[in-house]
């Protein structure tokens, strides 16, 4: 599975390497960066950063028009809540918004799920 994480926090970034050794990653730690590798690079996945650079995540989905662009599942990941910005998120284009706090088995479970489910969506939908 490849996935590209976009986050400016190089622990943050770190703890993701570890809990998914399995798979491709590919980093970024800026917006700038990030679309860069979706625009080079066939990807399973990617995890983008809420607040990045002075870029909030939905700021992020609605300049690069995310949803029709890229036919890439994209999860938010914050270590904050904000009141309806799961909803929102996936109105743009992301498929959830996951706490940063969850860095187990679980992630890579919860990641492969939700890149099924998106790819089953798409078919459905023509997109694929």
């Amino acid at each position: 599975m490849k996935i590209l994480i976009i986050d400016d926090d190089e622990i943050y970034r770190k703890l993701v390497r570890k809990t998914l050794k399995d798979c491709t990653l590919f980093e970024a730690d800026s917006i700038k960066s990030g679309v860069e590798i979706l625009n080079e690079t066939e990807l399973d996945c990617v995890f983008l950063d809420y607040r990045l650079n002075g870029i909030s995540g939905i700021e992020f989905l609605k300049q690069t028009n995310f949803k029709e662009t890229y036919n890439t599942p994209l999860l938010i990941v914050t270590d904050s809540e904000y009141p309806g910005l799961n909803e929102e998120a996936k109105a743009l284009g992301a498929i959830s918004v996951i706490s940063k706090n969850l860095l187990t088995v679980e992630l890579f479970s919860m990641i492969r799920d939700s890149i099924n489910t998106y790819k089953e969506n798409c078919h459905f939908a023509g997109k694929l």
